[in-house]
């Protein structure tokens, strides 16, 4: 009696097409754009995000692991003292605003604990940091 791979390819199928379709929104979804912005609009203001994702990265022009750079979500990199300013402004608007953060495995763990003090500065209480565990052979 044979294995019939019918049903596994097309299922297979449907989630690369799923996926490729998600991941083209995604990225549509980050463009940069002017919106307007009338004087004596009665619109609500929109929901501010439940999390917040700060990366720690290698800054590659400067290389080594002390050329920190951080940003927050996809933006432009900018001071610990920035992030720290948009956190106090969304700490404000949505008290219970989570925070990840998020480091390249290259720095040294002094930036990222730059990063938890900006966090906590701020009052915020939930942090996470993400990490890749590595698979051990």
């Amino acid at each position: 009696m044979a294995f019939n791979f019918t049903p596994l390819i097309d299922v297979f199928m449907l989630l690369t097409i799923f996926f490729m379709l998600v991941a083209r929104f995604t990225s549509a979804e980050q463009l940069a754009m002017l919106l307007p912005d009338p004087p004596d609009s009665l619109a609500r203001v929109s929901r501010m995000p439940e999390r917040v994702v700060i990366n720690c990265r290698v800054n590659e022009s400067q290389g080594g692991p002390d050329a920190v750079v951080y940003s927050l979500g996809p933006n432009p990199p900018e001071t610990l003292g920035g992030i720290s300013d948009h956190l106090a402004a969304l700490q404000q608007q949505s008290p219970h605003i989570k925070v990840v953060i998020r480091a390249d495995r290259r720095l040294r763990f002094e930036h990222v604990r730059a990063a938890m003090h900006a966090v906590a500065r701020n009052n915020i209480e939930v942090l996470h940091v993400a990490a890749i565990a590595e698979e051990r052979g």
